[in-house]
């Protein structure tokens, strides 16, 4: 994320973003939780910004910070990237940026996949080797 973002430069690229509109509409009108096979999400509005609160229903609700397009380069760089993140597979890149935010899916696939580093060191043509029991 650039430098000095503050939660005010947040929200205003939250507001503006145009996949988020939906979002914003089921919380300004308090929309009741989408229930889906694993638990139950509706969108809320904490001291400004958007959230996503799911509630799974074999374990701890989670509150996501609705990602912006404009920053969801910059959260999966520092989650896959950065130390803390130390260029590890698609689905760890993704529960990490799960736990904070609400990130798409498909996104931090192409970002993960498309990483130089990752292309450039990891040997080609090299299948994973397959136990069968």
């Amino acid at each position: 994320m650039k430098e000095g973002l503050t939660t005010m430069d947040w929200l205003a690229e939250q507001q503006q973003d145009n996949s988020l509109m939906t979002c914003w509409k089921g919380a300004r009108e308090n929309q009741p939780p989408r229930r889906m096979t694993t638990g139950a999400s509706h969108y809320t509005i904490k001291k400004g910004p958007l959230y996503r609160v799911y509630q799974n229903y074999n374990g701890p609700t989670q509150c996501q910070l609705m990602v912006p397009e404009t920053q969801r380069k910059n959260v999966m760089s520092i989650a896959y990237e950065s130390s803390m993140g130390e260029h590890q597979r698609i689905s760890k890149t993704d529960k990490k940026i799960l736990t904070q935010f609400l990130a798409i899916h498909e996104d931090v696939v192409l970002f993960c996949r498309s990483c130089d580093i990752c292309q450039r060191t990891i040997p080609k043509g090299r299948a994973a080797r397959y136990h069968c029991s």
